[in-house]
């Protein structure tokens, strides 16, 4: 049997004990599991194929996630998934990334797609529209900023942009191979490090520490082995 390609492994950030993991099965077969023990026990996610990328959701919907056929709402904690695409039909959503507080009251949700940019729910995922950039957009990160507000990265095929506006607009664009995972961390003196992979088999790191104006290269950490 073909070993299973791991699309992602994601968490409850809420604080809860909830895993998923999205997993593609060659040639044309893939899977989605939820754990919530802690990944002791797993079972099939029903009324999804897979999951590319899950975030937790506000009101009586508990988690929002996606995958190559759009983006699916679950209400009991992610054993059971309706497709929520009014703006999205027929678009592959590879990330999901939330800003707590919109210009318009409502956290806003973006998702970043394969083919088509990015999209914004301001309704908790009940409708999407379309935002810019174009292109495809393999993963997206929120951080807060001094401000107060939050910056939005996105992770696209040759750069990683940034924007200070809830994603209205991306002034900055950082030269990139394809981004395929972003990630945030503290340096432990009241900052905030940012880290990407740009390569296929995540092994090419780089880091920003300050906030995605520069990135330094960490090399191939963790060499690829068929």
């Amino acid at each position: 049997y073909p070993k299973p390609n791991y699309f992602g492994m994601f968490t409850n950030s809420s604080g809860g004990t909830d895993l998923f993991l999205g997993i593609g099965i060659p040639p044309y077969e893939s899977a989605a599991y939820h754990s919530s023990d802690n990944g002791v026990h797993w079972d099939s996610v029903i009324g999804v194929l897979t999951l590319y990328s899950v975030t937790p959701r506000s009101g009586s919907i508990s988690f929002i996630g996606a995958n190559q056929k759009g983006a699916f709402i679950s209400s009991d904690q992610g054993n059971n998934w309706t497709a929520s695409h009014t703006g999205l039909l027929g678009v592959e959503v590879r990330s999901l990334a939330v800003i707590p507080t919109g210009n318009v009251g409502n956290p806003l949700l973006f998702a970043g797609t394969y083919s088509h940019g990015l999209y914004e729910s301001s309704d908790y995922g009940g409708s999407w529209e379309r935002k810019p950039p174009s292109g495809a957009i393999f993963s997206l990160l929120t951080i807060p900023n001094s401000a107060g507000s939050n910056d939005l990265f996105a992770g696209m095929d040759g750069n990683v942009g940034r924007s200070t506006d809830n994603g209205d607009t991306w002034p900055s664009f950082k030269s990139a191979d394809r981004v395929y995972a972003m990630t945030s961390m503290s340096d432990g003196s009241g900052g905030t490090n940012l880290f990407l992979s740009s390569s296929r088999y995540l092994t090419d790191i780089a880091v920003s520490k300050d906030t995605g104006t520069s990135w330094t290269s960490l090399g191939y950490l963790l060499p690829y082995q068929q």
